[in-house]
């Protein structure tokens, strides 16, 4: 068996040897960031989802608050009407009697 002797080492080999490392973190970087990239664009199409489905709800929330104000809105109206109708009928009651007590009082 022959000797050889050990190859010297250059500076472009030392700069290779020494970039190695740096090369493999930057691929490991490279592939979480682009798996990043895949988990941030599943949960913005997620938040999307949500959102749209609040406002749906929000929707359907106040066409039923604007069903439920109407109601009680007629209901008021109906109230208020009825009310007057009986202040009127007690006040020609009350009218009514005053004139008996009245027709009594003189015969």
């Amino acid at each position: 068996m022959k000797h050889t002797p050990p190859k010297k080492m250059t500076l472009d080999g030392l700069a290779r040897s020494m970039q190695r490392p740096f090369l493999d973190v930057r691929r490991e970087m490279h592939g979480m960031r682009t798996e990043m990239h895949g988990i941030r664009g599943a949960v913005v199409s997620e938040m999307r989802e949500l959102v749209e489905g609040m406002r749906a709800h929000n929707r359907k929330m106040l066409e039923s608050n604007d069903k439920l104000v109407t109601r009680f809105d007629a209901l008021l109206k109906e109230e208020a009407a009825h009310t007057i109708l009986h202040k009127r009928s007690d006040d020609r009651i009350e009218n009514h009697e005053k004139r008996l007590m009245r027709f009594e009082a003189r015969n």
